[in-house]
């Protein structure tokens, strides 16, 4: 008994004399049974070894400070500790996708530059904004709403009193024509047309680039051209369905697959007509921001009929033309433009192409589309725009974590490989010093 007390009482006040500096501050803040916990939750050592460490002599100070240090370490971090490297990868192709994203860029609407915040801008500015809001905007909408309430009344009126169905269908495209010039009106336009004049007649097709729904009304200016679109819920919908009625559009719906077979016989059909408006489609599908184009679809290209390309180039300098259809509704676009100071266009129609012997539909398609870039002094690039309104595949988002889980798995069990074998050297080391460390303090 008086041997147990000696050993137990006689590492406490040789621990006070002989200490390290780096233990001292250690063993201030805890007992030494919770040093003997701390240690055991972190290494996997034997009792004895255990008693090694916590009652070694002096000459072992060193290696029991390096496995105190490492105990207290892995207390606040993985026994694997996770390589960031393993993420560069990935951060990497992620970091380049942002840099290079040269698909979302032609989606983007124009910021303009801030110039009326100093002091004697400002006052011009205030004024700019009565004029424009509570002025300009009260007479556009007036002209807007009660040019298509004049439209609807002389419309019905022509159906009634007209027998003859033919004549009745163009007097109600030219009451379209002065329509979309009150319409232009509305918005401010300044637009100004030139090129080859639109004509109505067979085999025959008119392509342009896309900013905006406001394209439409803006083309109708020059000539009552039957358009090929999105079928767009309300308020889109009323003028889809009753105003443009007459012209014989074609509206499809991009969710039902059933409708592009439909569609195609349609548009063949009405290219065939000679007694139909001319047929106007959007090659793009989708709205650009008129400082790109993207792909243009070959169905426009393989009707065997002529292609009459047409420039859409607007001037940002009073607003930006570019609907973004994901991000901002239609009332809001439209608000945005009646309450500009003005809608400036340039529209100019290109001589007819045909496809050249041996070319195909999609090379003829990219002919056109560069044309119409040229000459509108827009970037074109081979994105297919109907992706901006596809969100990411689940099946591609796990593949990728899928790739990235198997690539730090191996790089973990490697790093587990190596941890392993040297936290097994240590052990077999320490072990060794505690035995004989606690033999020689029962001697």
């Amino acid at each position: 008994m008086e041997v147990v007390e000696q050993v137990t009482a006689e590492p406490a006040e040789q621990e006070a004399v002989v200490e390290p500096p780096e233990l001292a501050e250690f063993t201030r803040k805890d007992t030494l049974e919770h040093v003997t916990a701390l240690i055991s939750k972190v290494v996997d050592l034997p009792d004895d070894m255990l008693s090694g460490v916590i009652f070694g002599d002096e000459y072992d100070r060193q290696e029991i400070q390096q496995v105190i240090e490492s105990a207290t370490y892995n207390l606040v971090t993985p026994k694997i500790p996770l390589d960031l490297s393993l993420a560069l990868p990935t951060f990497g192709g992620a970091m380049e996708d942002i840099v290079h994203d040269s698909f979302n860029k032609c989606f983007e609407a124009h910021l303009p530059v801030p110039w009326n915040w100093n002091a004697y801008l400002l006052p011009a500015y205030l004024l700019g904004v009565f004029v424009r809001y509570f002025i300009l905007f009260p007479i556009r909408l007036t002209i807007l709403v009660w040019s298509i309430i004049a439209f609807l009344v002389i419309s019905a009126i022509n159906r009634k009193t007209e027998k003859d169905e033919r004549k009745a269908i163009e007097k109600d495209r030219k009451l379209m024509w002065y329509l979309a010039n009150a319409w232009i009106m509305a918005l401010g336009g300044v637009i100004q047309y030139s090129g080859v004049a639109p004509t109505i007649g067979a085999n025959q097709v008119y392509v342009s680039n896309h900013t905006s729904i406001i394209d439409y009304v803006v083309l109708l200016g020059a000539q009552t051209f039957a358009v090929v679109g999105q079928h767009h819920p309300q308020p889109l919908a009323f003028f889809q369905d009753v105003v443009l009625k007459c012209l014989s559009c074609i509206w499809f719906d991009r969710k039902e697959l059933k409708d592009r077979g439909l569609v195609r016989n349609r548009i063949q059909e009405h290219v065939n007509r000679a007694d139909v408006a001319p047929l106007l489609i959007f090659p793009e599908g989708t709205c650009v921001n008129n400082r790109h184009t993207v792909m243009f679809k070959k169905g426009a290209f393989e009707l065997d009929a002529e292609v009459c390309p047409v420039v859409l180039k607007y001037n940002n300098i009073f607003v930006d033309a570019f609907w973004d259809t994901r991000n901002v509704s239609f009332l809001r676009y439209l608000f945005e433009l009646l309450t500009s100071w003005a809608l400036i266009c340039d529209v100019t129609f290109l001589e007819r192409q045909k496809i050249q012997p041996g070319e195909t539909p999609v090379e003829f398609a990219e002919r056109v589309q560069t044309l119409i870039s040229e000459v509108g002094g827009l970037e074109p690039t081979q994105f297919n725009g109907y992706f901006k309104h596809i969100r990411v595949d689940k099946k591609f988002i796990a593949q990728r974590q899928k790739e990235t889980a198997e690539t730090m798995l191996r790089s973990l069990k490697l790093q587990k490989t190596l941890g392993d074998e040297k936290v097994k050297k240590i052990a077999l080391k320490k072990t060794s010093v505690g035995k004989q460390s606690l033999t020689r303090r029962n001697v």
